[in-house]
């Protein structure tokens, strides 16, 4: 964590709330883009941040180690997601989109409809990997973690984070290869 943060953290705990607004402002695009990775609706990735923000303000004194803030709110967001998840009080965006009726969807242009047929495959083939893969290479390469970050998030250790993250892009490879209409 960067000396600014630590200071905006330590100050957190001494009950300065306008400090933890800065950390919310600084860190809420990153949470709700993982939030709505994970849920596929934007509504429900908006409730979701602000829940890990109130629980990461009302929390904040059981974080042991500053530096280690990030990774306490991807966890956060994490385990929000899955109990989210659990639910059946939600609805994808997709269910929105296919109650539109084409005529809404018919002024893309071909290469929005280009990009968005690209998009799709690559959903979908992330969609087809395991759980535990897919995970790892969103926490990774849409997030920017470190396999050390991402081992804080899921509980685990970097090593297992590695080789999750290795197979995770052979088995990425091997789809894609099966889907030939995207180049990965």
């Amino acid at each position: 964590m960067p000396t600014e943060e630590r200071y905006i953290a330590h100050e957190r705990f001494s009950g300065d709330t306008a400090a933890f607004g800065s950390l919310m402002t600084e860190y809420k695009a990153r949470i709700h883009a993982f939030a709505y990775r994970k849920l596929g609706n934007f509504q429900d990735a908006e409730d979701i941040t602000q829940e890990v923000f109130l629980k990461a303000y009302l929390k904040l004194n059981t974080l042991k180690q500053q530096e280690k803030f990030l990774s306490w709110l991807y966890a956060i967001a994490f385990n929000l997601c899955k109990d989210f998840s659990r639910s059946a009080s939600h609805r994808l965006d997709s269910d929105y989109l296919a109650d539109q009726g084409s005529t809404s969807l018919e002024s893309l242009s071909m290469c929005s409809y280009h990009e968005c047929e690209i998009c799709e495959s690559l959903h979908e083939t992330l969609e087809a990997l395991p759980e535990k893969y897919r995970q790892v290479l969103i926490l990774h390469y849409l997030d920017g973690l470190s396999c050390r970050e991402i081992a804080q998030v899921l509980g685990t250790s970097p090593h297992a984070i590695d080789m999750r993250l290795t197979r995770a892009r052979f088995e990425l490879r091997k789809k894609a290869q099966t889907n030939k209409s995207v180049n990965f």
